[in-house]
């Protein structure tokens, strides 16, 4: 910190740097994800309830994760497992968020995977309504975790 009690703009923004990884993807997922999900089939009122939820569930997690992180002591310092940790799950959560495994998906020799719309895949509509939507309830929710 400089004399007068001012941090320097470089502390800022670095400080504030891995907010531009975790933004940018909470971004991707407000503007996209209910189209996208929409657009294969998922029923907007699942999509809204889980939605809800997974933020609700953030408002406990975050303080409870605050507080943990506060008093666990390692070695590597008290945040730097969490994140090492947190950065793994986010990763795949988020794959697997945007690649919902529906249907046939495979050709022949079960090697080559596509999505298939619902309505392509041979499935009734509305199972393949509710399996889509509980897939974005499961992996929007742990996303948020």
């Amino acid at each position: 910190a400089k004399s007068d009690g001012k941090l320097p703009l470089s502390t800022k923004l670095l400080y504030g740097a891995p907010g531009f990884a975790t933004t940018s993807l909470s971004f991707l997922i407000s503007v996209y994800a209910l189209d996208f999900y929409v657009s294969i089939g998922a029923d907007l009122a699942f999509l809204s309830f889980f939605t809800a939820l997974a933020r609700s569930f953030d408002v406990v997690t975050d303080p409870l994760m605050g507080w943990l992180s506060d008093k666990i002591r390692t070695k590597w310092g008290r945040r730097r497992p969490f994140m090492v940790s947190g950065t793994a799950f986010y990763a795949i959560m988020f794959v697997l968020l945007f690649y919902p495994l529906l249907g046939n998906n495979s050709d022949d020799d079960g090697k080559t995977f596509e999505f298939k719309p619902p309505s392509e895949a041979g499935a009734s509509k509305e199972k393949d309504s509710t399996a889509v939507s509980l897939w974005f309830g499961f992996f929007y929710t742990f996303f948020y975790f």
